[in-house]
């Protein structure tokens, strides 16, 4: 097992294979992002999606959560009449 892949923070599954050997695996880690409209990906899965994917395209996208978002964009609406 490669070196970084030796650390206590990975979390490691062993598993018995059909033929007796058993084996060591380390599932692939998700990113931490939690925002509505961003998708869970890291490294070259995420470059391999495309960009209009990878950010939210709404007003204030990726910055508040959605009661918060709602609420200022309600606010700019009656502050124009």
């Amino acid at each position: 097992m490669a070196g970084s892949y030796k650390s206590l923070t990975r979390k490691i599954i062993k598993r018995t294979l059909p033929g007796g050997n058993s084996r060591i695996f380390t599932p692939k880690r998700q990113a931490s992002r939690v925002l509505q409209g961003v998708p869970r990906a890291r490294g070259i899965s995420m470059q391999r999606i495309p960009k209009s994917q990878r950010r939210p395209n709404r007003p204030y996208g990726g910055m508040f959560n959605t009661r918060i978002t709602r609420a200022m964009i309600i606010q700019k609406a009656r502050e124009k009449q």
